[in-house]
């Protein structure tokens, strides 16, 4: 009734092959994509995520807490990120303004940022003096066009509270070796009295503080192996945050 089939080494192989394939979900042994190993978000499921992602997992996680926390603490300008500007009414305007003159400068005009001519024609102003810095700058550039100059000061101003948790939960990471007690400083960070109190006065340069522990984090590694690449790279941090506040 059965007849026993002898396999040689090459058909074992395939066979072995086959249901291997079969087990990890491409054959109809498999199983479904919803299946719990390829979870995005629980740490435990990581058998079939691919390797490059698992590195990033957790540092996506992060920067998606911190953009939370940055909402939940501006609450509820998120609401009205259309129509409202995140911060007391008096300098935001001037935040605005200088923020949109970079970007004109820039792509209207074709000149330096930190000279405008239209204010006191003919004879033009020195805006070194006004809030005109190079990270939040480029924020307005990459969103001004496309949706206004309100949601790209808003914008500049989460992005800035978020990438401040962020650096301190990179830095806070390097000590203490786990990202759970590197995403508490960072949350402590990036709702400190003095970030959530330049958001409320509109200061968005203020409120890009990530340099700070970018720096530190730097000079831990140029501490650790000397090169001239991390030389490099922490004077290059060093500039960004002179050119930011």
């Amino acid at each position: 009734m059965f007849q026993r089939v002898v396999m040689g080494p090459t058909a074992t192989l395939r066979a072995k092959a086959r249901v291997s394939r079969g087990l990890s979900g491409s054959g109809p042994l498999g199983v479904s994509a919803s299946s719990p190993r390829s979870c995005w978000a629980c740490g435990a499921c990581t058998d079939d995520l691919d390797p490059r992602l698992a590195r990033f997992r957790p540092w996506l996680l992060a920067a998606a807490g911190y953009l939370g926390l940055a909402a939940l603490v501006t609450f509820p300008a998120v609401l009205s990120i259309s129509s409202k500007a995140i911060g007391g009414v008096r300098d935001v305007w001037v935040m605005i303004w200088s923020n949109w003159w970079f970007v004109e400068s820039l792509t209207q005009y074709h000149t330096s940022p930190f000279f405008n001519p239209l204010v006191f024609y003919p004879f033009g102003m020195d805006m070194h003096l006004l809030e005109i810095r190079l990270v939040p700058g480029f924020l307005f550039l990459l969103t001004q066009p496309l949706f206004g100059q309100v949601v790209a000061y808003n914008v500049a101003m989460l992005l800035g509270l978020a990438a401040s948790g962020l650096a301190m939960h990179l830095l806070a990471r390097r000590l203490a070796g786990g990202h759970g007690a590197a995403f508490v400083a960072g949350a402590c960070f990036c709702t400190s009295s003095y970030l959530v109190g330049s958001a409320a006065s509109g200061w968005v340069h203020m409120v890009h503080a990530e340099w700070l522990p970018l720096y530190a984090w730097a000079l831990l590694r140029v501490d650790e192996r000397p090169s001239a690449g991390r030389g490099a790279v922490a004077g290059l941090i060093l500039c960004l945050a002179a050119n930011t506040s």
